[in-house]
C-alpha cells in the first residue's frame, strides 16, 4: 500500500503549498486515451501514467514535465502551475512523493538540472529511448535528472518494463516518502 493521499481532479487544499517544495515528484493518471494506453501497456500495480517535478516560479508551485506535442501546447519538457497539472488528471489519481535526499545539495542540483532541461527545450522522446539524452519522456526526464544530480544510479535502482522506467520507480519507500497533502482520499 502506498503511503499518499489523492489529490481531488481540479482542486488543490490551503496545506499543498506548505507541504509541497521544489525537488518534489507529483504522479498521475491522465484523463485522455493516452493515459489509458499507458497504464495498459505497464500494468503496474498502481496506475499512474505521467510524473512531474515541482519548482518555484514567480513565488508560486509550478510543475516541470515532459510531454508528446500532440496533447498539449507543444513538444516536450515545459512548466504548467501545479494546479493546471492535477486538473489534467483523474480525479483521486495524483499522489506526491518526495526524495530521501541525502543532503539538500543534491536537491538543489536536481531542480538544477529539471530546469535546465527546461531551458533546452528537449523535446518528447517517442522512441522511449534510454540511451539518448537529446529528449526524454516523462519518468526518463526525472530518473536520469535524479541520477545527474547523485541521489542514484538509475540502471541499477529503477524498475524497468524494457527500456521504459516505470513509474513505481518514484514511490519505492527506500527512496522516497509519501507526502500527506491534506485531502481526502
Amino acid at each position: 500500500m502506498l503511503p499518499r493521499r489523492s489529490l481531488p481532479r481540479g482542486e488543490l487544499g490551503p496545506d499543498a503549498a506548505m507541504v509541497l517544495r521544489s525537488g518534489d515528484l507529483i504522479l498521475q493518471r491522465g484523463a485522455g486515451l493516452s493515459s489509458d494506453l499507458i497504464v495498459a501497456a505497464l500494468a503496474e500495480s498502481v496506475p499512474f501514467s505521467h510524473i512531474g517535478v515541482v519548482t518555484e516560479r514567480d513565488g508560486g508551485l509550478v510543475v516541470v514535465h515532459t510531454i508528446n506535442g500532440s496533447l498539449g501546447d507543444h513538444d516536450g519538457v515545459q512548466v504548467h502551475r501545479l494546479d493546471d497539472f492535477v486538473r489534467l488528471s483523474r480525479a483521486g489519481s495524483a499522489a506526491a512523493f518526495r526524495p530521501l535526499w541525502p543532503d539538500d545539495q543534491v536537491r538543489t542540483r536536481f531542480v538544477a538540472l529539471v530546469e535546465a532541461a527546461l531551458s533546452q527545450r528537449l523535446p518528447f522522446d517517442n522512441g522511449y529511448s534510454w540511451l539518448t539524452d537529446d529528449a526524454q519522456y516523462c519518468g526518463e526526464l526525472v530518473a536520469k535528472a535524479l541520477e545527474g544530480a547523485g541521489f542514484w544510479n538509475a540502471r541499477e535502482a529503477c524498475l524497468w518494463k524494457g527500456p521504459v522506467v516505470l513509474f513505481a520507480s518514484f514511490h519505492q519507500p527506500e527512496y522516497f516518502g509519501g507526502l500527506d497533502l491534506g485531502f481526502q482520499p
